[in-house]
């Protein structure tokens, strides 16, 4: 018998066989859900993730953008033209430098 979640109805008489029904029902998804946790972290320990590979990936990721120096803006308020065009050729130049490594 599948769990119901209906079941008891209010008010109903008590049996021990649908009790036992509804609970051999929740231990057979507990179960179901054990099998695919299990597969899950199976699936992520064949992954490699090593801290050597992360610092390669980081010191690699870190230098790409090393020679965009920071604007280090003074902005008014309302910001010039000429504020707003420096924040965005270096935000231009940083997004170049990214995507070009």
């Amino acid at each position: 018998m599948p769990y119901d979640a209906t079941w008891p109805p209010d008010h109903a008489e008590l049996d021990g066989a649908p009790f036992r029904d509804q609970f051999n029902a929740l231990k057979a998804l507990i179960d179901a859900q054990a099998v695919q946790i299990a597969a899950l972290n199976t699936s992520l320990s064949n992954c490699v993730t090593t801290a050597a590979m992360t610092d390669a990936i980081l010191a690699t990721s870190a230098n790409n953008c090393d020679f965009v120096t920071p604007l280090n803006p003074v902005v008014s308020n309302p910001p010039t033209q000429a504020q707003v065009l420096a924040i965005a050729t270096k935000l231009n130049q940083l997004l170049a430098q990214l995507q070009h490594n």
